[in-house]
């Protein structure tokens, strides 16, 4: 069996955008995707800080990674768990999700930008 690093950070992966949500100030944006490492693999939602001029291409998420934990945490819309983004303002980024969500990776703090997480039976948005 494959290593959840393997399937977390392979280049063999491919990146769906979810949400792409530019900060108040425009200076960044936040980018929830589904990623896909093959069939052997689930699905992992990932999200990254990006500034406005980066392309996500088909890099790991920078900010956090979560699988479903096997069903523990139900799907969202890529597949792995549901999160929801929200800026709070420029400087102040939230992050909801399952609190069963397997989390690989929960960052909290890039380029300036704190970033809170949330964990609730049913993100914002998802009801």
């Amino acid at each position: 069996m494959l290593g959840e690093a393997y399937f977390a950070f392979s280049t063999a992966c491919i990146n769906e955008p979810l949400q792409d949500i530019p900060s108040p100030d425009g200076r960044h944006r936040i980018v929830v995707f589904q990623r896909d490492c093959g069939a052997t693999t689930g699905f992992l939602t990932q999200a990254s800080l990006l500034t406005q001029r980066d392309a996500l291409d088909d890099r790991s998420g920078n900010l956090f990674i979560a699988d479903s934990n096997h069903g523990a945490a139900p799907s969202g819309p890529g597949g792995g768990p549901a999160v929801v983004a929200v800026w709070l303002d420029a400087r102040h980024l939230q992050l909801s999700h399952h609190p069963s969500a397997r989390v690989f990776l929960a960052t909290p703090q890039i380029d300036g930008v704190q970033i809170m997480y949330l964990t609730t039976a049913v993100p914002p948005g998802h009801d």
